[in-house]
């Protein structure tokens, strides 16, 4: 196989995944709003909305801590890349801790 075709079936297997993580961590939260529309006596107006809708949204927000790992894993370029931003904001951090 060609470069460019290698490199294309590597972006579409980095969109897949990036979009199967999306789907799998905003279901719950999705899945929780829908069940509660369809109930008569929905289950979110008792004492577990707090709990229920804090958790559900943590679930969703992870997605975009989980997003760079995602990159990194897939992505020669933004391996690099990614890896020499740490390596920077590591130098950086141990210049500002030998100025204190």
């Amino acid at each position: 196989m060609s470069c460019l075709v290698l490199s294309c079936l590597q972006i579409a297997r980095m969109v897949v995944v990036i979009a199967a993580t999306f789907l799998l961590l905003w279901s719950p939260f999705y899945l929780v709003i829908f069940v509660s529309q369809v109930q008569k006596d929905s289950f979110l107006l008792n004492e577990n909305f707090l709990f229920t809708m804090l958790s559900t949204h943590l679930i969703g927000f992870t997605n975009s801590a989980v997003n760079p790992f995602i990159y990194a894993m897939l992505g020669d370029k933004f391996r690099t890349a990614f890896l020499v931003s740490i390596q920077k904001c590591i130098n950086v951090k141990k210049l500002y801790i030998r100025v204190l």
